[in-house]
């Protein structure tokens, strides 16, 4: 075991220094090491070098492989802690985040989910990480276009407490952007201004986030600006066809009470001709 640790705690040193080959090499011979004295492969060390495996493999530019190292690491950690310990719903993160960097937010957002799962499970509605997971499941479906969804998400990380104002401003930012997208400008400019006052107190109003939200606060403005102004010709034109169709269907009828007047005039000729 002593070795074991050496070999991991340089893993940990060359890791560091972004020298990834070395460092992933000896993550695998303490991993190696450990499994050796162990009599299985759910060993709390294993366990960590196969994380810190997936953590290198991440930063070399496979997410991919980093995704199935921290998957593995995942079903030892839950045979060693069992499924809900704060050791699972961290590894539920990391694989979360390699997963949406390898391109498969599907499978990424089963795991956001799973995280956010536990932690209600674990520690009830105001776990302090709740509000953060569902900005994050809210940002992949936003990713790919699902604008209700992401909305949902962000509404309901909006709910919970974060007991972090910037984290706050970011869910009030996120859900403009939506709103706008799905054609609920109002509320969309109503929501911004709350993100722009938050980050004018925490920040001032020179700071890139303050500035930011100035300019969204703008072009939503513009854009409720625009939709009201199209509701209104809309409006204008639709009283127009209504009022032309209003005079269609009173020169068709006086058209056909003209026509009845001729019918019956015919026919009372006809008879006096008998």
């Amino acid at each position: 075991l002593p070795d074991a640790r050496v070999a991991l705690e340089a893993a940990h040193v060359h890791h560091t220094r972004r020298m990834l080959s070395q460092a992933l090499d000896l993550a695998q011979e303490a991993a190696g090491l450990y499994q050796r004295v162990s009599e299985t492969p759910a060993h709390p060390g294993v366990v960590r070098c196969i994380d810190l495996m997936g953590s290198i493999l991440y930063d070399a530019g496979e997410p991919a492989l980093a995704a199935a190292n921290a998957s593995r690491a995942l079903g030892f950690q839950v045979q060693i802690s069992g499924f809900d310990s704060p050791d699972v719903i961290n590894l539920h993160f990391v694989i979360f985040q390699f997963l949406l960097a390898a391109g498969e937010p599907a499978k990424a957002i089963q795991h956001i989910k799973a995280a956010i799962y536990l932690m209600d499970l674990m520690g009830g509605p105001n776990h302090l990480e709740l509000s953060n997971a569902y900005h994050k499941a809210g940002a992949v479906h936003h990713g790919v276009n699902d604008l209700k969804t992401a909305l949902r998400f962000y509404q309901e990380a909006m709910s919970r407490d974060s007991c972090d104002r910037l984290l706050e401003g970011m869910i009030l930012k996120s859900s403009a952007v939506v709103l706008d997208g799905i054609g609920d400008y109002k509320t969309a400019v109503e929501t911004e201004k709350r993100a722009f006052q938050l980050f004018s107190v925490l920040f001032g109003e020179k700071h890139n986030l303050t500035l930011q939200s100035d300019q969204a606060l703008k072009k939503f403005m513009q854009s409720a600006v625009e939709h009201g102004s199209r509701a209104v010709d809309d409006m204008k034109k639709k009283q127009e066809e209504e009022a032309a169709l209003a005079i269609a269907n009173e020169i068709e009828a006086e058209e056909a009470a003209e026509e009845e007047k001729r019918k019956k005039k015919s026919q009372k000729k006809k008879k006096g001709k008998k």
